[in-house]
């Protein structure tokens, strides 16, 4: 009897430890401190303005507008993850300027959760996609039709412009510099470098779970490869070689699924 109940009391822990690391798991992956931008917008141009409107689900969003003179293009860049609308890993400002000289307009700014737009958790393109379809709605109302407006992401910014991409099919042109495909592989090989005693516990399903249950995130759900053969306009793909992070398989499985329409 006393084993018995020493069994059970032991499963019970063991399933409370798993729970507690599967809410802890969540936790980090979906929520981070936003890093604020430090430079001021002159760094790009002299002539610009704050940009604040709202994403397609009403959440706050805010960045820089830079129009060029007599500009009958727009060019939307969309950060990485834990970035802002600087994105210093990417160079959005060496981007920015270049494409202003080259008389686009530019609008550079921070997803939800991100920089100086509204607290939010971090759904990897799920929920991202609605600030890039507010992106669009802001720049249309800038004079700009969707055909001569063109979306830049790079990695999270660029999984979210494709999970947009289907739901904008006027735009000019797509540009996605190392997407991942799915999300939950890019994780689940994170979690065993980041902590290995941890990854040796396999948390991944609990995680997935109390991010559905605590979050309303479905990190399965965060897959550009699922929803990219309904894009209808060009798309560039880019990625690195030698990136270890999200590897260069990911992009040509996007762009497989893509081309197979």
């Amino acid at each position: 009897m006393q084993a018995r109940l020493a069994l059970g009391l032991a499963g019970v822990a063991a399933a409370a430890v798993y729970a507690a690391i599967a809410v802890y798991g969540a936790e980090k992956i979906t929520r981070r401190a936003p890093l604020l931008c430090d430079v001021e917008p002159e760094c790009i141009a002299p002539d610009w303005e704050t940009a604040r409107f709202r994403s397609r689900d009403g959440l706050r969003l805010e960045g820089w507008w830079f129009p060029a003179p007599r500009a009958h293009r727009a060019l939307v860049l969309v950060h990485g993850h834990g970035q802002n609308r600087i994105d210093k890993n990417w160079g959005s400002d060496r981007i920015a300027r270049a494409f202003l000289e080259r008389g686009c307009s530019v609008l550079v700014f921070d997803l939800r959760g991100h920089g100086a737009s509204a607290p939010s958790r971090q759904s990897f393109g799920v929920r991202e996609k609605d600030d890039v379809l507010g992106a669009l709605d802001f720049v249309e109302r800038k004079g700009f039709a969707p055909r001569h407006i063109a979306f830049l992401g790079i990695s999270y910014g660029g999984a979210s412009v494709l999970m947009a991409a289907p739901e904008m099919p006027g735009v000019g042109a797509i540009v996605a510099d190392s997407s991942f495909a799915e999300v939950w592989p890019v994780i689940a090989a994170e979690i065993p470098r980041q902590q290995p005693l941890l990854g040796r516990l396999r948390p991944g399903p609990g995680i997935r779970l109390a991010a559905r249950v605590l979050h309303r995130i479905d990190l399965l759900r965060a897959a550009p490869v699922l929803v990219v053969a309904g894009i209808e306009r060009p798309v560039l793909f880019i990625h690195g070689a030698n990136d270890a992070y999200v590897p260069p398989s990911h992009s040509d499985a996007i762009n497989a699924t893509y081309t197979m329409r």
